[in-house]
């Protein structure tokens, strides 16, 4: 994670969220016709402004979640089609949201 303080009071945090390439799986015995599972990068982007108020101090942000808008790696094992809504078709730390916005506060009383 990367933090810029522009002012005493206003911050910018961009962080990368990365995975590697993945087998489909990890018996080295096992051919597969299709391609390895490509790498994966995914960033968010947080806008904070500190708040003071009489009530106490806090901070409002704003965040971009997977901010390039990034879809999942296609691909999942085999035998999870065996057990229907228990796993993905993406592999575990992909976002199949895409991207999605937080704004709130959060206060120190």
């Amino acid at each position: 994670m990367m933090r810029f303080n522009v002012t005493s009071d206003f911050t910018i945090d961009v962080m990368e969220r990365f995975c590697s390439g993945l087998l489909w799986n990890a018996d080295p015995t096992f051919v597969y016709s299709e391609a390895p599972i490509k790498p994966a990068a995914h960033t968010n982007l947080t806008l904070t402004h500190k708040v003071r108020t009489a009530a106490g101090n806090g901070d409002a942000f704003f965040t971009v979640q997977n901010l390039f808008d990034r879809a999942p790696s296609i691909g999942s094992q085999p035998a999870w089609g065996a057990i229907p809504g228990l796993f993905t078709a993406w592999p575990n730390g992909d976002d199949p949201i895409g991207r999605y916005f937080t704004l709130g506060v959060r206060m120190k009383m």
